[in-house]
């Protein structure tokens, strides 16, 4: 199934090469409750604006910003009120 969705576009694999951990550490040093993880996510719906952020974690990243002050993209089940 993964491979599917791989080799259809549907899912893509990003690399986070060592050009972008400052980018990540800074979003990371300005939210305390924003780790490492969080942060890479961030940066990379930074990287690919139109694409939206699949999460659980509907409390931290409805509160992340990208862009400093734009929310991102969410699909959540609060949103889908599911």
């Amino acid at each position: 199934m993964t491979d599917h969705i791989v080799d259809t576009g549907s899912l893509r694999i990003i690399d986070l090469l060592p050009g972008h951990m400052a980018p990540i550490r800074a979003l990371a040093a300005k939210d305390p409750q924003m780790d490492f993880c969080d942060a890479a996510i961030v940066r990379i719906s930074e990287m690919f604006p139109l694409a939206k952020v699949i999460t659980t974690d509907s409390g931290h990243f409805t509160i992340y910003r990208r862009f400093g002050n734009k929310p991102l993209p969410l699909i959540h089940p609060a949103a889908s009120g599911h």
